[in-house]
């Protein structure tokens, strides 16, 4: 394949990829074979930490991926200080995300919180149910030393 002819489409980082260039080193420019490469490496890291994720939701009997399963997806990952360094930012990211979301909410209509509390009462009790329901025996282990 022609890198000069590559579909635009296939480019779905390079975006963020050439702002976060900029950000770090603003005299520094990216050819379009590094970025190929570069691209290469960030879709591959993804899919390995999307697929280990999906893994852990599963082993857990979790119908969704959260936080918690990225966060240990990449500590399986990564090694040591590549590990905490990601970790870190994850939160860091997730941290700023939801004060953005709380930001956003209080501009817009303001909920009657009674509804919210109703609500996670009802999702509390489904989760005793379910609990309740689950005839799975507890395993104790027991460590030697």
């Amino acid at each position: 394949m022609n890198p000069q002819k590559m579909d635009i489409s296939a480019h779905y980082y390079t975006t963020s990829i050439y702002r976060v260039l900029k950000q770090v080193h603003p005299d520094v420019g990216i050819s379009r074979k590094a970025m190929s490469i570069v691209e290469s490496i960030v879709r591959d890291i993804f899919k390995r930490i999307a697929t280990e994720a999906g893994r852990l939701a599963i082993y857990n009997r979790r119908n969704a991926i959260t936080s918690r399963e990225i966060q240990t997806a990449v500590r399986l990952i990564f090694c040591g200080e590549l590990a905490k360094h990601a970790v870190s930012q994850g939160t860091k990211a997730i941290v700023s995300y939801n004060a953005n979301v709380v930001d956003d909410k209080e501009e817009g209509k303001k909920e009657d919180m009674s509804d919210v509390d109703e609500d996670f009462k009802l999702d509390d009790d489904k989760e005793k149910n379910k609990r309740d329901n689950n005839n799975v025996d507890e395993i104790d282990f027991e460590f030697n030393d």
